[in-house]
């Protein structure tokens, strides 16, 4: 089976999580390929896990930014995503991953291990994390979606490039030692953003048949629908939560 890449551009927090809808809607009515799509987070944004409470957001602190906050399809924890940080999404039938979202997440996370700079040891935590020296470097959701006998993922996460901790500290309500438990590559590593995106292409691509491809015209009008009935529609974003907000960095735990 041929996958799309489809390469790394910018948008606003809204439209990044209507796309990554739209696509995983595509591939699970086989209108598209399965899919892998890099991008940035245009200015910066706030991610909240879709079940958490919107009370853990900072919103002085985040409109003085400027941080777009949006609600994810996906679950998890709170990020913020540094204009310069990377975000991937993978978009596939679950029957590729044996139905398997764990092996998703130990596939998907071993090509970013691999996409970074030699000597840094970097590893797979728990599910669905990756650490440096016990530091968060990468954080990652899943979402699965039932279309009549067949399931599909969507699986996305952000991969921390730009130092950051300030942003982290004030975006939130919360204890700003939590964010002692996650660090950014530059931290560890002088690799340009340039030559990190190329490894992660790479290893992304090495073991599967793709084409670099677009957004279809009917994934595009959808996500604009989503972003008006969802993504940035207050209603949505500040729903109230089933489960107390925290940050991602909190996951991190002793094995």
């Amino acid at each position: 089976m041929k996958w799309r890449l489809i390469e790394l551009n910018s948008y606003p927090a809204a439209m990044n999580m209507a796309i990554d809808e739209a696509i995983l809607e595509a591939v699970s009515n086989n209108e598209s390929n399965p899919t892998i799509r890099f991008y940035k987070w245009e200015n910066g944004g706030i991610s909240l896990g879709r079940a958490q409470s919107y009370s853990i957001i900072d919103e002085s602190f985040c409109r003085d930014y400027n941080l777009q906050i949006v609600r994810r399809p996906t679950g998890g924890n709170a990020v913020y995503h540094h204009p310069e940080d990377f975000t991937y999404s993978v978009v596939v039938p679950a029957s590729l991953f044996h139905q398997s979202s764990r092996e998703l997440y130990k596939t998907v996370l071993s090509w970013i291990i691999n996409s970074l700079p030699e000597g840094l040891e970097a590893k797979l935590h728990g599910k669905n994390d990756i650490v440096i020296d016990g530091k968060k470097i990468c954080g990652n959701a899943q979402l699965k979606r039932q279309a009549g006998k067949r399931a599909y993922f969507l699986q996305h996460g952000s991969i921390f490039y730009y130092p950051s901790q300030e942003i982290w500290k004030g975006a939130f309500n919360l204890d700003s030692s939590l964010v002692n438990n996650l660090l950014s590559i530059k931290t560890f590593s002088d690799i340009s953003p340039t030559q990190l995106y190329e490894n992660l292409k790479r290893s992304f691509t090495e073991k599967i048949s793709f084409s670099t491809g677009e957004l279809t015209t009917k994934e595009v009008s959808r996500a604009n629908v989503l972003v008006g009935e969802r993504y940035s529609n207050d209603e949505w974003t500040k729903k109230e939560g089933i489960q107390d907000g925290t940050i991602c960095a909190i996951d991190i735990k002793d094995d």
